[in-house]
């Protein structure tokens, strides 16, 4: 069983999107295109956000990644800033939980080897807007509690297999 079809069996398929080319910018960063190749599955924090129900929103706990899009090599917490990508640190933790969660229920029930369990990468799109066009900036990595994130500009296209290491 590949990660993608046993994500299928546990996942409320009301909450998947199976294809996306262009994130749902929403104003908070113009036009961003990903690519993938293979199957591909993505939640979308507005509409998962209920995943978290005994989470109080107050503080922030409650807060997820943007967009989570989960592939059979990769997994990708992205979130997307208007400017500098600073606050989407505890949104990329808390979403971290998430899937440790997931990956968990997966080698639990399933027995999901661990050799099958993709890498999970990290990707804050920001950008300074000005007059609706995004400044380029090349992807970087930074680092936080631990943890390493490439920071990509609003406004590019790119292909997420560039991204496992």
């Amino acid at each position: 069983m590949t990660f993608i079809e046993c994500f299928d069996v546990i996942i409320n398929n009301k909450l998947l999107h199976t294809s996306m080319n262009k994130l749902d910018t929403e104003k908070k960063c113009i036009e961003t295109t990903v690519k993938s190749t293979g199957p591909i599955r993505i939640l979308k924090s507005d509409n998962d956000i209920k995943l978290f129900p005994l989470i109080s929103e107050v503080g922030g706990h409650h807060s997820i990644a943007d967009y989570c899009i989960f592939t059979n090599f990769g997994i990708f917490i992205c979130d997307l800033k208007s400017g500098k990508g600073d606050k989407a640190k505890n949104q990329i933790l808390n979403t971290r939980l998430l899937i440790d969660y997931l990956i968990s229920f997966m080698k639990q029930h399933y027995k999901m080897e661990a050799k099958f369990i993709p890498e999970i990468e990290y990707l804050v799109f920001s950008g300074i807007v000005s007059k609706g066009i995004a400044k380029p900036k090349k992807p970087t990595k930074s680092s936080y509690r631990g943890f390493e994130y490439f920071e990509l500009g609003c406004g590019g296209t790119y292909q997420l297999d560039d991204f496992i290491k």
